[in-house]
């Protein structure tokens, strides 16, 4: 049970200090522009990748 105990606060340690991390990635996400997002995606090259690059 000390276990358990010990790791839901370490869990809920955890997501108190995400959180901020969270309301700031909220934010940009209100302000996405798609159009514009696609506007620049269509910029970049159809190429295959560098050797090494690869995945």
């Amino acid at each position: 049970m000390y276990v358990f105990a010990k790791w839901l606060l370490v869990a809920i340690q955890e997501w108190g200090e995400a959180e901020p991390s969270f309301q700031v990635l909220r934010s940009y996400s209100d302000r996405l522009d798609l159009e514009a997002f696609d506007a620049v995606m269509a910029k970049v090259p159809d190429v295959e990748p560098m050797e090494g690059d690869e995945l």
